[in-house]
């Protein structure tokens, strides 16, 4: 039988993991790519957000994402990988803290959740193959949303990185991220499960 603290945690997670992944979608694109336009002189001229254009006014878009800007010269490729690296460095981040420390919920459900941001890269490294990213739904129709890996990986490359190196960089550590939280879940599952058993015997 299912106790009620499983079930409220599996609600927590159903709550928080959609949210995470919209907040992924907008750090990606204002911390990502505005804040480094920013820093590097730039200044904003576009910000869509599902949809939805943030910036310059308010009202419609035609993209999940997308902004733009002026100034900055020379640096707009470092602005263009920056979008799928800063939500890598957030998922890196998460997965070290589950593994340094045992947290409590709702920190625990946070973490877990912050630490699938490396599906940003993932598939954004993916769509340079074609590969599409998400279901996306405009003008009365929905279609596969593909983004614009190969704009990051022509900016990658343009940046003296090597286009195999950033595929592995790419894939393979958010692999290895991904495995990382996996085995944390089934360690702490299985210590929690030892207890319940250990307080059952007593």
């Amino acid at each position: 039988m299912i106790g009620k603290s499983k079930i409220r945690l599996a609600l927590l997670f159903l709550f928080c993991l959609p949210l995470c992944m919209l907040l992924m979608a907008v750090w990606h694109e204002v911390v990502g790519h505005c804040l480094t336009a920013i820093l590097m002189g730039g200044r904003i001229t576009l910000l869509d957000l599902f949809g939805v254009q943030i910036w310059p006014e308010f009202g419609k878009a035609g993209l999940p994402g997308r902004m733009d800007w002026v100034g900055a010269p020379g640096s707009r490729d470092v602005i263009g990988v920056a979008g799928p690296l800063s939500t890598w460095c957030v998922s890196v981040l998460a997965v070290v803290l589950l593994w340094v420390k045992r947290w409590k919920r709702p920190m625990y459900v946070i973490l877990v959740c912050l630490s699938l941001w490396c599906y940003d890269i993932f598939t954004e490294t993916l769509s340079i193959w074609g590969f599409p990213r998400a279901v996306w739904f405009n003008n009365g129709h929905f279609y596969l949303y593909r983004g614009i890996g190969a704009d990051h990986y022509e900016s990658a490359l343009r940046l003296g990185i090597p286009g195999s190196l950033f595929i592995i960089f790419g894939i393979g550590t958010s692999v290895c991220l991904f495995a990382g939280l996996v085995i944390r879940l089934v360690m702490d599952y299985k210590q929690q499960r030892q207890k319940t058993v250990n307080q059952a015997v007593i």
